[in-house]
């Protein structure tokens, strides 16, 4: 084995060496810079274009391999906050992801290209990339962090398309741009110099075409008026160490609501937000089992709805006895003003090894490791979604869906809630624990891409923050500074003339155009290898 890894590398020369170094760094790079806290977006549209030269100019040995170091390199860097969870985590999601989501998808587009001829690089490599994104979102090891598409958050213009075909469709734009700029370069270098222009301008024109559509239509759509309904939010952004036991200072917490809730503007608060894990503790709604403090802290919270008036919204850890079994959620409540429970939402998708094992019981020194050197806690995934009912003082009634946390990178879970016909989103999260801006940008602008997704206002509530306020255009209208205390006020944002939107109805359709474009080159590469 160690013999020929040592033939692999003899292989190399230092020319080669050089260049495969200088486009693997440049083009991971400049993929981190994308993201937040940089945020320099439109450089993603030039990320890929050497490691194109790479991949099919120089044609370098081993691509696999490559592109797993530039994968590798680029999680690295964009997720290096995940560090703070624990010391593992960076090398762990970075040699997954930087594996399964970005080599293998280059690999095997490598693969099909070199057989079918470079001009089917246009739906082969976009295809392939967007079908591996839309892979990392499923399964036990879901995680949406590093989705390319995402980086365009602050270029609303150009997202105002995900209300047809979602985030991934902005990530095929933004690969296939890519590869348009690496053609163009090869066409213009190459050794054949027959028919260069032929070979630029169909592409050129076609793209051209696509980018120009997208720009008017995401005019148009910015154009369209947004009104303010008579419904007045709250969101109540807590700053609280998460180190720190929550019963320790329960009471503490507990005056900290009760003042931010009283405390809220004269004008009249209809729903006041409290972060995810407010009460950090296991509430129960079950008279027959009652953890400790549960009654008392749910009965501290009714009366602070039932003294303001005002519906109450908050996150907490509840408990729950079946068949002799405690079972352990993530839970959002809703008081209405009377001060009882009318809602309750248990969390669905769960953090991979924050709260439950994607490893399960083979490799139970997995938990055993996190369990005794993290936060981690283990619990169970809900399974209603069930829309909220409020009202205004007026008796006007408003539903709302609510995700929690890391919930709210899963487009679907939101589109859920459109399709029965929410009239807004809210987002509870804590991200206090990553002690990182970088991290907090990142986890806060996927409320951008579900507000336009389905044409909603997204509320989001952090301890540590970023509480927001982002309407059905994706702009963020009002926000809370990443860790500080804080509250802000909004009215209820809406489009004048709301319909739903193609994404809400169909979902990611994008993935079966996909597997359509991927047939042709498929086939020609086989025939080609036959």
């Amino acid at each position: 084995m160690f013999k020929r890894y040592l033939k692999i590398l003899g292989s190399f020369s230092l020319i080669n060496l050089i260049i495969a170094a200088a486009s693997t760094v440049s083009t991971s790079i400049m993929l981190w810079l994308s993201f937040p806290p940089y945020n320099l977006s439109l450089m993603i549209f030039v990320a890929f274009v050497p490691f194109y030269y790479l991949l099919f100019i120089k044609r370098f040995h081993y691509p696999l391999l490559c592109s797993y170091a530039a994968g590798i390199l680029y999680y690295s860097l964009v997720l290096e906050w995940t560090g703070k969870f624990h010391y593992l985590s960076v090398p762990f999601i970075s040699m997954v992801s930087g594996l399964l989501f970005f080599a293998v998808p280059l690999w095997l587009s490598r693969k099909i290209i070199d057989r079918a001829g470079l001009e089917w690089g246009f739906p082969v490599l976009p295809s392939l990339w967007v079908l591996s994104e839309y892979l990392k979102t499923k399964g036990p090891l879901s995680f949406a962090f590093g989705i390319i598409g995402y980086s365009q958050h602050n270029n609303l213009t150009f997202i105002q398309g995900a209300d047809i075909f979602g985030v991934y469709g902005i990530s095929f734009l933004i690969i296939l741009i890519n590869y348009l700029g690496f053609y163009i370069f090869q066409c213009l270098t190459g050794g054949d110099k027959t028919g260069r222009a032929k070979k630029i301008i169909l592409p050129v024109s076609a793209l051209s075409l696509i980018i120009i559509s997208t720009v008017i239509y995401g005019t148009i759509k910015l154009g369209s008026v947004i009104v303010e309904d008579d419904f007045t939010i709250n969101l109540i952004q807590t700053n609280h160490e998460t180190n720190v036991p929550w019963m320790s200072r329960m009471d503490a917490y507990l005056e900290e609501y009760s003042a931010d809730i009283s405390g809220s503007p004269a004008a009249g608060i209809d729903l006041a937000v409290l972060p995810e894990n407010s009460v950090k503790t296991y509430l129960s709604l079950d008279k027959n089992f009652q953890p400790e403090k549960s009654t008392d802290i749910l009965n501290r919270l009714s009366s602070m709805s039932r003294s303001n008036r005002v519906y109450l919204h908050f996150g907490g850890l509840e408990a729950d006895m079946k068949e002799g079994q405690i079972a352990r959620y993530n839970s959002a409540f809703l008081f209405d003003r009377e001060g009882n429970i009318s809602g309750r939402y248990r969390k669905r998708i769960l953090v991979p090894f924050g709260e439950v094992n994607p490893l399960g019981k083979f490799f139970p020194i997995v938990d055993t490791l996190l369990l005794s050197e993290t936060g981690a806690i283990r619990l169970s995934s809900g399974s209603n979604a069930k829309i909220m009912k409020v009202t205004n003082r007026a008796g006007t009634e408003f539903s709302f869906g609510t995700v929690i946390c890391f919930e709210g990178t899963d487009a679907e879970l939101l589109r859920e809630y459109a399709l029965k016909k929410a009239d807004f989103f809210v987002n509870i999260t804590s991200d206090r624990w990553t002690q990182s801006n970088a991290a907090l940008r990142q986890h806060a602008l996927f409320g951008v891409f579900r507000a336009v997704e389905s044409r909603l206002p997204y509320y989001r509530c952090g301890n540590g923050g970023i509480s927001s306020v982002i309407d059905p255009h994706g702009r963020t209208v009002k926000e809370i500074p990443a860790f500080s205390k804080g509250s802000l006020t909004a009215k209820l944002l809406k489009l004048k003339d709301h319909r739903k939107t193609l994404y809400a109805s169909f979902g990611n359709w994008i993935i079966y155009l996909c597997l359509v474009l991927l047939i042709i080159p498929a086939v020609i590469a086989i025939r080609h290898k036959i």
